[in-house]
């Protein structure tokens, strides 16, 4: 898990999968397949079992058709133009080649592992926003059978609310929660305001101390923190950024899994992701908590 988008839901999560949850290759007639595919050894859905975290983990593929080159289908269009074509009959020639031409066109192919925890009532995917929206859709039509009573919904804040938070951690570095500690990367930028869209970061400084002169400098100058990484008790590093997106997690030696040769698929998924979840809940759980230390 590198990046980690996290919905929540009202109800405890009730999983019945439905008959066509599983991926189907894309035929020519189609431009998107969704659907669930093989974590390992054919197993679609593994239970992971941690102390108050009872998940499941499945992995979504998704295929999505890319769109053609319009200089292509210009091209292909005034071939076949004869000149005394009218308005209505051009159109229909524009749309015959552009659908043969994205019939030819590639097909753009993601994979993202999904974990419901039943104990948090969430689902973190390793996914973009633009990518888990798909992924969290897919589940709640097709592996979520009491996907109406749930209501997920994407975990985020108010950026003005995060950016004050994020500020104090460098302004303030007592302030910053244990195991944490500061990382060597942070955006900056002017405050967003209430109720809009968050305003995207101006400055970046990398391979820097959070808290450092430099840092320091800009927030005194009145920019405030748009992004911060952050060392999690010296076995990971992620970065938060001002909606509460989590990307860039790196784990250090302890959790830096490498499969084992001699041993079956599933010892090695259970391994690698019973140790990564149970830190990552750990994390995510403490600076949710933080959340009600800072108000608007």
């Amino acid at each position: 898990m590198k990046q980690i988008t996290i919905y929540t839901a009202k109800a405890t999560p009730v999983i019945e999968v439905s008959p066509a949850a599983l991926y189907q290759p894309l035929t020519q007639q189609q431009d998107f397949s969704i659907g669930l595919v093989e974590l390992f050894e054919g197993k679609t859905l593994q239970e992971i079992s941690l102390a108050d975290n009872n998940t499941l983990a499945l992995k979504i593929k998704h295929s999505v058709r890319k769109e053609p080159k319009q200089d292509v289908i210009d091209e292909e269009v005034a071939t076949r133009l004869k000149g005394d074509e009218t308005e209505e009959q051009i159109a229909r020639i524009e749309e015959e080649v552009y659908l043969q031409a994205k019939r030819l066109s590639g097909v753009t192919n993601k994979t993202c592992l999904a974990f419901v925890n039943f104990d948090t009532k969430q689902i973190l995917i390793d996914a973009p926003r633009n990518v888990a929206d798909e992924g969290i859709s897919f589940i709640l039509q097709n592996v979520i059978g009491n996907s109406s009573d749930c209501e997920f919904e994407l975990f985020k804040q108010e950026a003005v609310l995060m950016e004050k938070l994020l500020t104090q951690y460098v302004v303030k570095e007592s302030t910053v929660p244990e195991p944490f500690m500061l990382g060597e990367v942070t955006k900056l930028g002017k405050k967003s305001e209430l109720d809009k869209a968050p305003k995207s970061a101006t400055v970046s400084i990398t391979k820097e101390y959070c808290a450092s002169d430099e840092v320091l400098t800009h927030t005194s100058a009145g920019k405030y923190v748009k992004l911060i990484e952050l060392d999690y008790d010296g076995i990971l590093s992620l970065q938060l950024d001002n909606t509460f997106f989590i990307k860039g997690v790196k784990y250090f030696e302890s959790l830096n899994h490498k499969d084992d040769p001699d041993v079956a698929e599933s010892v090695n998924f259970m391994t690698e992701y019973t140790d990564k979840l149970a830190a990552i809940y750990a994390a995510v759980g403490i600076l949710q908590g933080e959340l009600g230390k800072v108000s608007i």
